[in-house]
């Protein structure tokens, strides 16, 4: 009975640990964008507070070659809501290097999370995982 029960919660505790939430209320060149989980595309995130604003980073693996440009969406709302609003606050082109860089200068006070959403070729979107940066004040 014990191993049943702790088998159980294990497999619950990893479904909880591997869910992964996405933004549903985006917007790109005014068409809502459809949540799909992160794709491998993204080697690495990371949104760190520089000045009085806010700058990610990140870099894309070799399926880069299928993405034109990359969209830095971010929330002041809990990023696991599935009806939190995301704004986007800057876009860059794919190019050669894989590595990309995006400064928000208009962050306020709060819990603010960033997300990059990859814009393909074939028309899709992939997403990167969730960066969550907190400001104290400006």
């Amino acid at each position: 009975m014990k191993t049943t029960i702790l088998l159980t919660a294990v497999m619950v505790s990893s479904l909880f640990a591997s869910a992964n939430h996405f933004p549903e209320r985006v917007r790109i060149n005014g068409e809502k964008v459809q949540s799909a989980k992160p794709d491998p595309v993204f080697n690495a995130f990371r949104a760190h507070r520089q000045g009085k604003g806010i700058t990610t980073m990140w870099s894309s693996s070799a399926n880069a070659s299928l993405v034109t440009y990359f969209t830095v969406i971010r929330t002041y709302e809990d990023p696991t809501d599935p009806y939190a609003e995301w704004t986007v606050v800057g876009s860059v082109n794919c190019n050669s290097s894989r590595n990309y860089r995006s400064t928000d200068d208009s962050v306020s006070p709060g819990f603010v999370s960033y997300r990059i959403v990859a814009s393909l070729t074939s028309g899709g979107y992939l997403y990167s995982d969730v960066e969550t940066v907190h400001i104290v004040q400006h």
